[in-house]
């Protein structure tokens, strides 16, 4: 009788019963136990602490700090308009007083002028009576020395007294304002005077002053003359 050959189901038996035992690691595991046990048999492995999160503090301290560099700015911009504003304060006070130091100088400036040029002018109403003076004095003289007044009638006084006589008498006969020789003027008794004009000087026979005007005379033995002063006024003396 032969032997017979094994079945299948009698070989897997044989393998399950010689197959050795298997060791824990070599077992089908879940991953967490496969880590618990792969940190327990490493000898160079640490334990992993886990460290809470912290995104959300530092991102309130950021915008803290963004806060605090905004006022500071704010801030800086106020301090700098308020010394703005006072440094411009400072200018107008100081355009002001300026103003005001320069309208006081004007002032005062104007006042020392006026006061020159009244002095000015009253120096030269002085000369002009004097002028005048030396005028009369020349018509007395030649009243005396041709015993009778200059003529009234224009172009004989011109040409026998202005041009020839006082020309003669009086040398540098100038008014002290326009620089130019005086003027003569006859003005006859039933004449009316013209107006008179600095530098010029009028002569009436027969006259007498009557304040600043010439009053008619029959009277034939008085003259008078008169001119007129930077002051507006009308100087008027008697021959």
């Amino acid at each position: 009788m032969e032997p017979q050959a094994p079945s299948p189901r009698d070989n897997s038996a044989q393998d399950t019963l010689v197959s050795p035992p298997q060791s824990p690691s070599s077992l089908p595991q879940s991953a967490p136990a496969q880590n618990e046990v792969q940190n327990q048999y490493s000898p160079t492995s640490s334990p992993i602490v886990s460290h809470p999160q912290t995104s959300h503090g530092h991102g309130s301290a950021g915008k803290n700090i963004l806060l605090i560099i905004v006022f500071l700015l704010f801030g800086l911009s106020i301090a700098i308009a308020v010394i703005s504003f006072n440094e411009v304060q400072k200018k107008n006070e100081t355009i002001n007083s300026l103003k005001a130091t320069n309208t006081e100088l004007s002032a005062r400036i104007e006042a020392l002028s006026n006061n020159d040029v009244k002095a000015k002018q009253q120096t030269n109403d002085q000369l002009r009576k004097s002028d005048l003076a030396k005028f009369a004095a020349t018509v007395k003289e030649y009243k005396t020395q041709k015993n009778k007044w200059p003529s009234t009638e224009p172009t004989f006084f011109k040409k026998d007294f202005s041009d020839l006589y006082i020309k003669g008498k009086l040398t540098n006969f100038k008014d002290p304002n326009t620089g130019k020789d005086y003027e003569f003027t006859p003005v006859a008794p039933v004449q009316t005077p013209p107006g008179l004009t600095l530098g010029n000087i009028q002569f009436q026979w027969p006259a007498e002053c009557a304040g600043s005007e010439f009053a008619d005379l029959t009277d034939e033995s008085k003259a008078a003359t008169r001119i007129l002063l930077e002051s507006g006024e009308t100087y008027c003396i008697n021959i």
